[in-house]
């Protein structure tokens, strides 16, 4: 039998993964905030700009596109290495995650772009 002042098994003491985060710092919080939502917005806003325009496949447009790609897998780069991103189940980011979001992104712009192009 246990005293009442022990601790409980740790199994039953589960807690949010972010109830333990760390104090993130300003230009860590804008680098994953880049990456996650303001670098999406704008790819999103850039593809519906390319589909109501006439481009050509190769265009200042087109590089303009590729560049917040580009970007997009700086920020997410840098949050990992830099400011030892995380997943949104709390755990650290490792090796594989970066090459998930990067075959994610460049398969779903690819897509986008051709589309854009396309219409």
């Amino acid at each position: 039998m246990s005293s009442p002042d022990s601790t409980p098994p740790s199994n039953t003491a589960r807690r949010h993964p972010l109830a333990s985060a760390q104090t993130v710092s300003a230009t860590g919080a804008f680098t994953r905030l880049s990456w996650i939502l303001i670098g999406p917005i704008a790819l999103l806003a850039y593809l519906l700009h390319l589909s109501r325009t006439d481009p050509a496949w190769t265009s200042w447009q087109s590089i303009g596109f590729w560049a917040i790609v580009a970007l997009l897998l700086l920020g997410r780069y840098v949050d990992w290495k830099g400011f030892d991103g995380s997943t949104m189940e709390g755990r650290a980011t490792t090796l594989a995650d970066f090459k998930r979001y990067v075959a994610y992104l460049m398969t779903s712009s690819g897509t986008g772009w051709l589309a854009a192009l396309a219409l």
